[in-house]
């Protein structure tokens, strides 16, 4: 049971940091300026 709720909370960041990076490579790009985040993202 334990390892189930680290992989969950595991996930939950890996979730919480793609939402912010893809917010501020977007945020940018309003701005006029590109950033390459290093990978594609599956929101794009």
């Amino acid at each position: 049971m334990g390892r189930m709720q680290s992989l969950g909370f595991e996930l939950r960041n890996e979730a919480v940091i793609d939402t912010l990076t893809l917010d501020i490579i977007k945020s940018t790009e309003i701005e006029g300026i590109y950033l390459n985040a290093g990978k594609k993202h599956k929101y794009q």
